[in-house]
């Protein structure tokens, strides 16, 4: 099954050729944008310096190809079927700083989120670049920690059996703290009463209701990609300790 990458409302998905071809601002008084490119080779060669591989990438450009997100998928399996992913984000317009987050990718249903350990942020100065490089360096250094983290917080979701008055309890926390609109709930609900898919994800555990969380809500991120990282973040904390 191929990687579905979180876009904004008009992106598109390109090529890496298509990405180093984008242009980058010239620098102005504080503000000295990075290229994409430039962005997603600082990520993979710090990957690459610990001996990680990247098994798989998607890009996507948005805003006359000023905003870029990018999703990288690692060699490194947390638990079967579910794998460690980065995210990766970049602006020349002065939208948003440089960013870098991990998380995991359930391949079954190519659900994707992310989680609060492993997040970068750097502003485009005159120094940011190098900044983001020495973050990004120390940050993919945690993976290993990060993985385990993982491992842990999924087993605790999948050994956390529920009954359909908790599920949809923890539903309603979810709306009560804004972490899922509205609109989303009766898709939730049907989601979680009628199993779209077999095994682990159909049993009555907080990690089968994760997955109908990130299911239900993918309109949110292919509309606001930060938004849904958010999200998730928020709603994995609420659902590890139920």
């Amino acid at each position: 099954m191929s990687s579905k990458l979180m876009l904004h409302s008009g992106a598109r998905e390109v090529s890496l050729s298509e990405l180093a071809a984008v242009p980058t601002p010239a620098p102005i008084d504080r503000w000295y944008p990075i290229g994409h490119h430039a962005v997603i080779q600082t990520v993979e060669t710090s990957l690459f310096a610990i001996g990680v591989k990247v098994e798989r990438s998607m890009y996507a450009l948005s805003k006359n190809n000023e905003r870029m997100f990018a999703t990288l998928d690692l060699g490194m399996e947390i638990v079967p079927g579910v794998t460690l992913t980065a995210g990766v984000r970049n602006s020349i317009d002065k939208s948003f700083p440089l960013g870098f987050c991990a998380g995991h990718r359930v391949f079954v249903c190519d659900n994707l989120a992310f989680s609060a350990e492993l997040l970068v942020k750097r502003k485009h100065t005159r120094f940011g670049h190098d900044r983001f490089k020495l973050d990004v360096t120390e940050t993919v250094s945690k993976l290993a920690a990060f993985r385990a983290a993982e491992i842990e917080r999924i087993v605790r979701m999948k050994d956390m059996v529920l009954t359909d008055r908790d599920a949809e309890s923890l539903m309603l926390r979810a709306y009560e703290h804004e972490f899922v609109q509205a609109r989303y709930m009766q898709k939730l609900i049907e989601a979680w009463r009628t199993p779209a898919f077999e095994g682990e994800l159909a049993e009555r555990t907080g990690w089968a209701l994760f997955n109908c969380f990130t299911l239900v809500m993918s309109e949110m991120a292919s509309v606001n990609p930060q938004r849904y990282a958010t999200t998730t973040i928020q709603l994995q904390a609420l659902l590890s300790r139920g």
